[in-house]
C-alpha cells in the first residue's frame, strides 16, 4: 500500500498498489508515425496512435518541446482516466510514451509535471522518466516535482510510507528528492523543517549530499545560530565533504563576528581553502562587527603576507564598518592609506564621514575631505555643502574666527559651482556673519543668493527689517535690488504701508528705486484697493524713467532673482520688441481704475499713454475692458470712440464688444442705432470666439 493517508487531496480516496520499475530498452527511434494498436477504449480503451493527437501538433507557434508535451500529457491522463484508478500506467501508455524516451530533457519533463498537475500522475511519470536511460532528473526537476506535491498537500510533511514506496522502485530518485527538499527549506529559512527532512534521510540509509551540508550551514548562519552550523559542519568534513567558496566566507565570517577569529583561520586552514581578498574581506567585515578593530587592521598585513592584496571593497568594508562603531581617528588612517593605493570612498561614504566629523565638531577634517573628494574625482555638491555650512552655523553658539572662515571658504567654493544653499542654511550662515560682525559678507550672500533664485521667506519680513536696520547701522548700505526684495516681502504679507515707508527711506538713504520697484509697489497698491496711491506712484515713475525709458530697460533688473523677474512677467515684457517698462505700469493703473468704476481717470491714463507711445502700447485686451466698462456705465459715445481708435489700430474686435456696445445702446432707449450694429456684424470680419477668427 502506497497511502492510506496523505497530504494530498488525491491520495485520500486513491489506494496505491503499483510498480515504479519500467523497461530501461532504449528506443531506436522517436517517430510516431508507426504508433498504432488497441488501446484506451470507452469500456475497452479504443486505439491510440501518433494520428490521434496529430492535431496538437499543427501550427508552428508552439515550441516542439510543447508539443511533445502536450502529447505526453495527454497520453497518461488518459490513461489515468481509464486505468480504474489504478496507479500504473497501462500497457499501451508504456508503449507509446517509449517513442519519447530519447527526447527526454529538463525543460520537457518540466512542462510535462505541469501540465499533468495530479500528484500521482506526476510521481509516476517523474518515476518513469527516471528509469529512462540516457536520461538524468536535474535539480530543476526535483524542484518542479515538489512544487507539484505542495500545491496539492495541506502543508505538511510527506508521508513516511509514500516515500517507502519510491524507494522501493528507485533508491536514487527518493536520495535526489530529500536532499532536494532539504535545501528548499533552507532557502525558504525553514531551519527546522531542515532538520526533520534530514533525520528522516539519515533514517532511510542515505547521506546528505555536499550542496545539502552548505545549505544547512547557511541557513543556521542566517538564523544566528553559530553553534549548530558548527556541528553540521563538523559532521560534513565528517562525511568527506568540503564547504564551497561562499560558504566558507560566510562561516568565517560569523565566526569573526561572534569573536572567533582564530577558529575561523582554522578552518579556512583545514578546508585547504587558499584564502583569497574575498574570503579575508568577509572576515574583516566581521571583525569590525564585533568591534575588533585591532584585528580588523591586522587583517590587512595578513592579506598581504598570503599574496592578497586589499581591493576598493575591502577598503570600503573596513572604513564603513569603523564608521559604524564611531571609531573617527581609524577612519582617517583608512581613507588616507585607501586613497593612496588608488580605492575611493563612494559618494555616499564620503557623504557619512562629513556627516559624521561635522557631528562631533571636526570641521576642519570635515573641509578636508571637500578636497579629499575633489581629488578622488567626486565633486562635491549640493548635499554636501549643506551638511558642512549647516552644521557650522546650525548651533547657536557663537563661532569662533577659524570656524566661520571654513564656513565661508565651503560658501565660496559652493558658489563658484554653481551651488545655492537652502533657505534653513542661508539663514544660519547670515546670521552667523552678523554676529561676526561680518556685515557686509552677510550683505552680499543675500544678494548671490537672490540672483541664484532664492526668494526670502515672507514670513519673516520682521526679522529681515531688524537685519537691515542693523547693516545700516553698521555702516553697510543696501542698494535698490536689497529694498526691492524687502518691499516685495512685505506687499506678500499685506504690508503695504510698510512697503511705502521703505519707498521713503530709499529716497532719504539716497537710494534711487528703479521701474522695477515701482512695479512691485503699483501692483501692491492697486491689489489694496489704494488707486490714489498707485497714481502717484506712476507720476513718479514718469519723471524718473519716462525720458529713458528704452535704454537700459535689460540692465536694470541685473542683480535680481531670474524666479522674481518672472513672477513680475517682465522677461515677457522685454521679449516683446522692447516694450517700454512704464506701459505695464499703466496697464495695471487702467484695469484698476476700470474695475473701481473711475472711468475719467482710466481715460485720462489711456489718452496719455496713446499721446507718448502710440496706439501699439494698448494692447487689445485693454481696450476691450474700456469699452466693456464705459457700456456698462452707458457712457455710449466714449465707449464707440474706444472702438474706433482700436479699429485703426487694426484689432479685429470680438462678439463681446458688440454686445457690450449694443447693450449700451438699448439701455439708453437708442433702439435704431442697436439694430444696425446688429445688423452691420454679419457684414463684418469678427472674432466670434476668444482666439478664433471667423
Amino acid at each position: 500500500m502506497l497511502l492510506s493517508h496523505s497530504i494530498f487531496p488525491i491520495f485520500f480516496k486513491t489506494t496505491f498498489n503499483y510498480s515504479f520499475k519500467y523497461s530501461r530498452l532504449k528506443s531506436s527511434s522517436t517517430s510516431t508515425d508507426d504508433l498504432s494498436g488497441p488501446c484506451f477504449e470507452a469500456q475497452e480503451p479504443p486505439p491510440v496512435s501518433a494520428q490521434d493527437f496529430a492535431f496538437l501538433l499543427k501550427g508552428n507557434k508552439t515550441p516542439p518541446n510543447s508539443k511533445q508535451a502536450i502529447l505526453i500529457s495527454n497520453a497518461i491522463i488518459t490513461s489515468n482516466t481509464t486505468s480504474h484508478n489504478d496507479a500504473r500506467f497501462t500497457h499501451e501508455t508504456d508503449k507509446f510514451l517509449r517513442h519519447f524516451r530519447g527526447s527526454l530533457n529538463q525543460s520537457l519533463v518540466i512542462e510535462v509535471l505541469k501540465l499533468v498537475g495530479n500528484s500521482r500522475m506526476a510521481v509516476t511519470f517523474f518515476i518513469w522518466a527516471a528509469a529512462q536511460i540516457g536520461y538524468t532528473h536535474t535539480e530543476r526537476t526535483y524542484e518542479a516535482l515538489l512544487e507539484i506535491l505542495e500545491s496539492n498537500g495541506d502543508n505538511t510533511r510527506l508521508p513516511d510510507s509514500f516515500l517507502q514506496e519510491i524507494r522501493n522502485d528507485d533508491t536514487q530518485v527518493l536520495a535526489k528528492l530529500l536532499n532536494v527538499l532539504i535545501q528548499k527549506c533552507c532557502r525558504n529559512g525553514l531551519w527546522n523543517a531542515a532538520l526533520e527532512e534530514l533525520g528522516r534521510l539519515k533514517d532511510f540509509g542515505y547521506k546528505p549530499s555536499r550542496s545539502t551540508y552548505n545549505a544547512l550551514v547557511l541557513v543556521f548562519l542566517k538564523a544566528d545560530r553559530l553553534d549548530s552550523a558548527y556541528l553540521i559542519h563538523r559532521e560534513m568534513s565528517t562525511s568527506g565533504f568540503s564547504m564551497d567558496g561562499h560558504t566558507l566566507g560566510c562561516f568565517a565570517q560569523s565566526l569573526c563576528k561572534a569573536g572567533r577569529w582564530t577558529e575561523a583561520l582554522k578552518i579556512v586552514e583545514e578546508e585547504e581553502f587558499v584564502p583569497d581578498t574575498v574570503i579575508f574581506t568577509k572576515m574583516i567585515s566581521g571583525l569590525c562587527e564585533a568591534s575588533l578593530f585591532e584585528e580588523a587592521m591586522e587583517f590587512l598585513h595578513r592579506m598581504r603576507s598570503n599574496s592578497c592584496i586589499p581591493n576598493v571593497v575591502t577598503y570600503r568594508t573596513l572604513l564603513a564598518g569603523c564608521l559604524r562603531k564611531g571609531q573617527l581617528g581609524r577612519c582617517k588612517r583608512i581613507l588616507s592609506m585607501m586613497i593612496a593605493e588608488g580605492c575611493y570612498p563612494t559618494p555616499f561614504l564620503f557623504k557619512s564621514l562629513l556627516h559624521a566629523y561635522c557631528s562631533t565638531g571636526d570641521y576642519a577634517y570635515g573641509y578636508k575631505l571637500l578636497k579629499k573628494m575633489t581629488s578622488c574625482g567626486c565633486k562635491p555638491g549640493y548635499v554636501i555643502y549643506n551638511i558642512l555650512v549647516g552644521s557650522i552655523c546650525g548651533n547657536e553658539k557663537l563661532l569662533s574666527s577659524d570656524i566661520l572662515e571654513i564656513a565661508e571658504k565651503a560658501y565660496g567654493e559652493m558658489f563658484d559651482a554653481g551651488l545655492a544653499l537652502n533657505k534653513v542654511n542661508i539663514g544660519n550662515f547670515v546670521r552667523c556673519l552678523c554676529e561676526g560682525r561680518k556685515y557686509d559678507k552677510a550683505f552680499t550672500v543675500i544678494r548671490e543668493m537672490i540672483s541664484k533664485g532664492f526668494i526670502p521667506d515672507t514670513r519673516k519680513t520682521d526679522e529681515a527689517y531688524k537685519l537691515l536696520v542693523m547693516m545700516e547701522e553698521k555702516g553697510c548700505h543696501p542698494n535698490v535690488v536689497t529694498y526691492t526684495a524687502m518691499i516685495d516681502g512685505f506687499g506678500k504679507v499685506g504690508n503695504v504701508k510698510m512697503s511705502l515707508m521703505l519707498l521713503e527711506q530709499m529716497g532719504a538713504k539716497g537710494c534711487t528705486p528703479n521701474f522695477v520697484t515701482y512695479r512691485v509697489l503699483i501692483d501692491q497698491c492697486c491689489a489694496a484697493g489704494l488707486l490714489n496711491e498707485a497714481h502717484k506712484l506712476l507720476e513718479e515713475m514718469k519723471q524718473t524713467y519716462w525720458p529713458r525709458y528704452v535704454a537700459g530697460y535689460c540692465k536694470v533688473i541685473d542683480g535680481f532673482s531670474k524666479d522674481f523677474i518672472n513672477s513680475l512677467g517682465l522677461l515677457d515684457e522685454i521679449s516683446e520688441g522692447g516694450a517700454s517698462p512704464i506701459v505695464p505700469a499703466y496697464r495695471i493703473l487702467i484695469d484698476s481704475f476700470c474695475k473701481a468704476g473711475n472711468l475719467n481717470v482710466a481715460l485720462e491714463l489711456h489718452k496719455e499713454i496713446l499721446t507718448c507711445l502710440g496706439g501699439s502700447a494698448i494692447s487689445r485686451d485693454m481696450y476691450y475692458s474700456m469699452i466693456k466698462s464705459l457700456s456698462l456705465a452707458c457712457e455710449v459715445e466714449k465707449a464707440f470712440e474706444l472702438y474706433g481708435d482700436m479699429v485703426k489700430q487694426g484689432y479685429v474686435p470680438e462678439l463681446s464688444v458688440f454686445f457690450d456696445l449694443i447693450g449700451a445702446l438699448i439701455k439708453t432707449n437708442k433702439w435704431d442705432e442697436a439694430l444696425g450694429l446688429a445688423d452691420s456684424i454679419c457684414h463684418m470680419e469678427i472674432y466670434w470666439h476668444p482666439g478664433e477668427k471667423s
